[in-house]
């Protein structure tokens, strides 16, 4: 696999809460793209009502993604989180791609949030193709928060790798793995970019949605997506596929 020049940063923030520090037995998904499957429980007081939020958050800069997650969580408070930020580097240029992920407290109910963001306006300085297709060797990662509708719920980090199948003529992109599926359009698919990705996804079944940018070296995104009982964020870097 091709190695990208990637920066990854790990952000957690804790306070004191009700939270257990005891770690659940974690069940390895049954595929062989998965790395790395890591997680813990969480504990709150029985019988809180429990919801979902997820978002997609348009920013140009971390501190700008951060000061409008804050904007959605402006009456919850946070318990716990955990954030990712993602930039890949080329010779010319860099675009960003950020998630968070985490719990708190809002008017007496539990909230469960997932947010993600690609960096706007920041091209990749590599070309991009008009017509052809390129498979990418994609790294993933994904905080997921699970059981939210039963106690206790679980907080996890998977890593793993997925083949990303991008056609710069027909302006798709497609592919995964038995756990993460891709599905969507890829170059010239709008935000006045011939990047930009723009993909429905499935992680363990559960919908979300990806974008980011490709061109015909590199590959970057962020994703977030849940239902009543999952949230989920993540990050992807992908590299073409070594002949």
């Amino acid at each position: 696999m091709n190695t990208k020049s990637i920066t990854l940063l790990l952000l957690c923030l804790t306070a004191a809460c009700s939270s257990s520090s005891t770690s659940p037995e974690v069940e390895t998904p049954s595929t062989s793209d998965v790395t790395k499957v890591a997680g813990q429980s969480i504990v709150l007081d029985p019988g809180l009502v429990t919801s979902t939020r997820t978002a997609y958050i348009t920013a140009d800069t971390l501190s700008d993604f951060y000061a409008q997650a804050a904007v959605v969580n402006e009456d919850l408070s946070i318990i716990d989180s955990v954030a990712h930020n993602l930039t890949l580097s080329d010779s010319q240029n860099k675009a960003s791609a950020y998630a968070y992920v985490g719990y708190g407290i809002e008017d007496g109910e539990a909230v469960f949030f997932a947010y993600a963001s690609a960096r706007n306006n920041s091209p990749l300085g590599t070309p991009t193709p008009d017509s052809g297709a390129v498979t990418f060797n994609t790294e993933y990662e994904i905080m997921e928060i699970t059981n939210i509708t039963t106690d206790p719920h679980g907080i996890t980090t998977t890593t793993g790798i997925m083949d990303l199948d991008v056609d710069f003529g027909n302006n798709t992109i497609s592919g995964g793995n038995d756990l993460f599926t891709v599905n969507g359009t890829a170059g010239s698919a709008g935000n006045d970019s011939d990047q930009f990705i723009d993909a429905d996804i499935t992680w363990r079944g559960v919908n979300g949605n990806l974008y980011g940018a490709v061109t015909g070296s590199d590959l970057i995104g962020s994703f977030s997506g849940g239902d009543d009982d999952t949230v989920y964020a993540g990050i992807i870097t992908g590299a073409p596929e070594s002949e």
